[in-house]
């Protein structure tokens, strides 16, 4: 049997990235299968200057379509203009994998297996992300039709699953649940001498906090950085670590950038950009916790990857983060810069509190293993292989 996966995520689009590379692990070790590795964007371009052809519909024409609703239409433009790519598909392969949602999940002709991470512009369309330039309507054109002809969908939680029952009248027989798991790059032992590599690298305090996320208004940087700004008020100085893309479609760097000046927070924030794995890894060794005030769920892999490296969470009190976490890690209301304050000064100076969080941690992602995650992805090729070859 032909498995094919077209790994569309580039290493900026954060964590569909990761969970890009371990989907692609997995299907790795099904030996008994070929692998088919579809990778379109440099076919489409030429002279290194247009964009690919996915993306050829003329914007406005596209956003027209979408707030029109006219989603028949608009997939029939795009099977005209990826008509090389469905055809390269539906030759090679028997059974398809999206890490995902993507217009070539349903425009193929074969079974797929798509992965959707979250239908959260239905619970937040109030988020730029969700509503601004024909966004809401993107993401609702994507989902809708990807639930109407996948194989399988992939979720990361019950609560993702259930609301994908909800919303769009899935049978649950479709949905299968893959809870996210640590990267499989990341290393549990890192010596000192990498750590003090790092920290002489970037001029890292030696006591901080840590938030891993690109700069996307659903991340939330802003609410963190005030309650920072809260405790440096009460004399309690917090350093915080930064990581990821400055996404300035959406602005939200100069916003923070600006309330960091405006509370005076610069000498405490370290933001590093984008950085390899391997500094990433060990990031996570040296920070004292790592706090994720995201609005959105359902799930995320930063979490995953503290629990797997023994790093003490703080994570938004939101459906279906409650689920990942448990009692692993401490909640607070991502709106509310006080409650995320207090949350802070807990773990900052409770070690106790952070010894057990670690422990639980490890708890937490005993049954969220590689092999674990590798035997779901087999279940499901063998069982599309009784069914349906």
């Amino acid at each position: 049997m032909k498995i094919g996966i077209y790994p569309s995520a580039l290493k900026s689009s954060g964590g569909i990235y990761q969970y890009t590379l371990t989907l692609l692990d997995a299907l790795k070790k099904n030996f008994s299968n070929e692998l088919w590795i579809f990778g379109f964007h440099n076919k489409t371009k030429k002279a290194g200057k247009k964009e690919k052809k996915g993306a050829g519909l003329k914007k406005v024409v596209k956003y027209f379509l979408l707030k029109l609703h006219l989603f028949s239409l608009l997939t029939l433009i795009y099977r005209v203009i990826l008509r090389s790519e469905i055809k390269k598909i539906n030759k090679n392969a028997d059974l398809f994998f999206f890490p995902c949602v993507d217009p070539l999940a349903f425009l193929v002709n074969i079974s797929t297996v798509v992965a959707i991470h979250d239908v959260q512009h239905r619970f937040n369309p109030q988020l730029p992300e969700s509503s601004r330039h024909g966004e809401w309507e993107w993401r609702e054109y994507l989902h809708s039709r990807t639930c109407q002809t996948a194989y399988r969908i992939l979720v990361n939680s019950e609560v993702s699953r259930d609301d994908i029952i909800d919303i769009y009248h899935v049978p649950v027989r479709k949905i299968i649940i893959l809870p996210y798991i640590a990267p499989t790059y990341l290393k549990l032992e890192v010596s000192k001498q990498e750590k003090n590599d790092i920290s002489k690298k970037y001029n890292l305090p030696s006591k901080f906090i840590f938030y891993p996320a690109n700069f996307w208004p659903l991340k939330n940087h802003y609410n963190l950085l005030r309650a920072l700004a809260l405790l440096k008020e009460q004399n309690i100085i917090v350093p915080l670590v930064l990581t990821g893309n400055k996404q300035e479609k959406w602005g939200e760097y100069d916003r923070v950038t600006s309330l960091i000046k405006a509370e005076n927070l610069r000498e405490q924030v370290f933001y590093l950009g984008y950085i390899a794995a391997r500094e990433l890894n060990i990031i996570y060794k040296l920070t004292t916790a790592l706090v994720y005030p995201s609005f959105l769920g359902s799930a995320n892999i930063p979490t995953s990857e503290a629990f797997y490296l023994g790093c003490p969470v703080l994570v938004s009190d939101i459906r279906g983060c409650r689920e990942q976490v448990g009692n692993a890690g401490l909640l607070f209301d991502p709106s509310r810069p006080n409650d995320i304050a207090e949350k802070i000064y807990a773990i900052w100076t409770n070690e106790k509190l952070r010894s057990t969080l670690r422990q639980r941690g490890f708890d937490r992602m005993k049954g969220l293993t590689k092999v674990n995650f590798e035997r779901k992805i087999s279940d499901i090729i063998n069982e599309f292989d009784k069914e349906v070859l």
